[in-house]
């Protein structure tokens, strides 16, 4: 299958290589990167380029959406260019693929923030969705465009919420995630700024097992369905238990800066994936210690 990924973080790094061993034809479209690795294409195009221009995708059997220019503490700096980068061109890549004789996407969209401050001891997809952020807003807006476009143009859709993503980035002087700024802190002795309390906790989604579970939707014969899923690992770690296991891991000691929890984060929500764990068959693999082990290991590869 010729699939085309938006964005080369680490959600679609990882499912890039994660598709191209598996076989497929695999294109990936960011900002920044450009040429072949391995058997991956890699085109450099922002989301204003790719959103209107349909010769970029037309090669495509189905596009996974995973670019995104901002998180919900940056969203707020400029919630304007916040909604443009996340609604308007989003709505014009939805106009875009609707023309094509190819319309599937799989859209990335977030577990935590389209919900907002939950109501219920578990969030599962009929949870309200009541963003605390501008990333929230516009990425539950972007899934409300969606679903019109499948209904009107007749895109076939799936949308993806994971939970709190995180893996190896390879310039761990710029981390992504609180997981990634807190190994950044020990390995550098950079005090770690906290926002909230330590008792704070999330689910925490190690992203090879995200990766697979979209490779499970990709595997599926047929429509996509238009529907939403949650996806997690289906266990909480609070921010104490995360800076115990780094420290235990690297031997350091994370010093913390205390500081008022951000009116734009969801500090503490349990997400429920057990819809796409029975409709895909998929268990996630990587505990939390694990993931982390991981992650500083292949930071101490590194030249």
């Amino acid at each position: 299958m010729k699939i085309y990924i938006l964005g080369n973080g680490l959600i679609g790094a990882t499912l890039a290589d994660q598709l191209s061993v598996a076989g497929h034809e695999v294109t990936v479209i960011s900002r920044t990167a450009s040429g072949q690795k391995g058997s991956i294409r890699y085109l450099s195009h922002e989301l204003k380029d790719i959103a209107g221009d349909a010769s970029l995708l037309s090669g495509a059997d189905l596009l996974v959406h995973a670019m995104s220019s901002s998180s919900p503490a940056s969203s707020m700096n400029n919630i304007w260019q916040d909604a443009y980068d996340q609604i308007l061109l989003n709505i014009q890549l939805f106009e875009t693929l609707s023309s094509l004789q190819s319309k599937k996407i799989v859209f990335i969209s977030s577990g935590g923030a389209v919900y907002g401050h939950p109501l219920n001891e578990k969030v599962d997809e009929n949870h309200p969705t009541d963003p605390v952020s501008a990333y929230g807003v516009g990425k539950l807006s972007a899934e409300k465009y969606l679903q019109l476009f499948g209904y009107q143009r007749g895109l076939d859709y799936l949308i993806l919420r994971p939970s709190n993503v995180y893996g190896f980035i390879e310039s761990i002087r710029k981390p992504q995630g609180v997981i990634s700024y807190l190994l950044n802190s020990a390995l550098n002795d950079k005090p770690f700024q906290l926002w909230g309390s330590l008792d704070n906790h999330k689910d925490y989604l190690y992203v090879e097992d995200l990766a697979d579970a979209i490779s499970q939707v990709i595997k599926k014969p047929g429509q996509l369905g238009g529907r939403c899923y949650n996806i997690s690992y289906g266990v909480l770690s609070s921010l104490g238990q995360i800076i115990h296991i780094i420290e235990s891991i690297t031997g350091k000691t994370i010093h913390l800066n205390q500081g008022e929890e951000a009116r734009f984060d969801v500090s503490n929500i349990e997400v429920d994936s057990s819809l796409f764990k029975k409709d895909f068959n998929w268990q996630p693999k990587t505990g939390i210690e694990q993931g982390i082990s991981l992650i500083f290991e292949k930071h101490l590869q590194q030249p």
